[in-house]
């Protein structure tokens, strides 16, 4: 052991009992929260895929996951783009029991802040594991198309309504003129 300045055998006896009576380490926030072990089932996925989307809402009232993240097995233009995308965030936090802790108690900034009020509560968490599972398991990343899937369905859009402005505003201009012209023609 090295030597510290001031240090006597009496003052580091003192100190180990110091150290030995105080209390141990605070009750943990996800003390008694379980993650259950049973298999995920197909009823699982899909309930988690409609938590996931919005499409169940949550008994708290928080977003839906898809409105910052996206997710390989959700088609269409996906998800959000704020947070990360949750393909593979099943095995990076150490499967069920450590990415359920995260669920929890999200350690994150963005995420305190949007679920300090709406916490997930357990039987969110377990079919939300199921779909994150299901989407590491397919091992399809998110789509990245998506953003140019979007520039192009609005660009196909604008191109769709100005046709139909068009169609509704033809004649318009015609008529318009040839008001112009005969009122020209006799001298109005």
């Amino acid at each position: 052991m090295p030597n510290v300045a001031g240090m006597t055998p009496d003052l580091a006896s003192a100190l180990l009992d110091l150290i030995e009576g105080a209390p141990g380490p605070a009750k943990s926030e996800l003390a008694g929260i379980t993650i259950s072990d049973r298999p995920f089932t197909a009823s699982d996925v899909v309930i988690g895929q409609q938590i996931f989307l919005g499409e169940r809402r949550l008994a708290n009232g928080g977003p839906a996951c898809a409105s910052c993240h996206t997710l390989g097995t959700i088609g269409g233009l996906g998800g959000g783009r704020l947070g990360p995308d949750l393909t593979q965030v099943f095995d990076r936090l150490g499967g069920r029991k450590g990415l359920g802790a995260w669920l929890s108690a999200p350690p994150t900034q963005t995420m305190q802040s949007v679920f300090r009020n709406h916490a997930l509560q357990p039987e969110e968490i377990l079919p939300l594991l199921a779909v994150i599972d299901d989407a590491s398991n397919r091992g399809r990343p998110a789509d990245s198309s998506s953003v140019a899937k979007f520039v192009l369905f609005g660009f196909g859009g604008m191109l769709v309504g100005l046709a139909l402005l068009q169609l509704a505003w033809r004649g318009r201009f015609r008529s318009v003129r040839r008001t112009m012209v005969r009122a020209q023609v006799r001298g109005e």
